[in-house]
């Protein structure tokens, strides 16, 4: 009786996470350069790098060919319906906070409004941003942003394309586009427009860039890569990668 005890005990347990290892995680990451996107088929880019180094340092199977590319409303609702997935880079905010485990910070983020110069947009709060169309990316933070403050979908145009909301600027279309600057402002230039044309308007946010696990994952393995990554900044291979993609 003891042992069939013990036995029920041990299948009780192991869904909490027991025995559960790096190498059980499924990586999904989205084109949001230059933190992770897409070149030659293979994932890269600043959190891309830190990722393959942190899974270098727990010694694990898991490489880089492991990380998938998908739209980010795909990967935003997989980390939520499934088990063992990370997601990356994710910003992490208060309405995120209880969804997902986190390790981080990657990097700071701005979630602002950019607009073409010629336009002469003034924003200074957030009821002005009500008479303007803004292009937005499918469940990213800027979407969920705007719709926290009050801005009506039918102001907003959501796609899974950075590339069409720029043109969609470029041939006046649409007004804004809320999305974060730095990544911003490298899609314009690697997309051939001219980034002297565009400006940021107004900032929505200020947070930071996690990589987001899946609930269900065990504290144990959140701590190896957390310890991984500040292993990183520590050993100043986290400032090498950074620079790498400096711009």
């Amino acid at each position: 009786m003891k042992h069939f005890l013990l036995i029920l005990l041990a299948l009780m347990i192991a869904p909490l996470g027991y025995g559960q290892s790096v190498n059980d995680l499924t990586f999904y990451t989205e084109v949001y350069p230059p933190f992770n996107f897409e070149k030659n088929g293979k994932a890269v880019g600043i959190s891309v790098d830190l990722l393959v180094e942190m899974l270098n340092i727990v010694n694990v199977s898991k490489n880089i060919d492991d990380i998938r590319i998908v739209p980010w409303a795909r990967g935003y609702n997989e980390i939520q319906k499934k088990d063992n997935i990370c997601l990356f880079s994710m910003t992490r905010t208060k309405q995120r906070e209880n969804l997902f485990k986190w390790v981080g910070p990657i990097a700071p983020t701005n979630t602002s409004l950019l607009a073409l110069k010629s336009r002469n947009i003034q924003i200074t709060k957030d009821e002005d941003i009500k008479k303007f169309v803004v292009g937005v990316i499918n469940q990213d933070i800027g979407e969920q942003k705007l719709l926290e403050r009050g801005i009506p979908v039918a102001n907003l145009q959501p796609t899974s394309s950075p590339r069409s909301i720029i043109q969609k600027l470029e041939a006046k279309r649409i007004d804004l586009w809320c999305y974060d600057s730095i990544t911003a402002f490298y899609l314009i230039k690697s997309n051939q427009f001219n980034v002297s044309d565009y400006e940021v308007i107004y900032t929505l946010a200020q947070n930071e860039l996690f990589f987001a696990f899946s609930k269900n994952v065990s504290d144990k393995i959140i701590k190896s890569l957390q310890d991984a990554l500040e292993q990183l900044v520590k050993s100043g291979k986290y400032d090498k990668i950074l620079a790498k993609y400096a711009k």
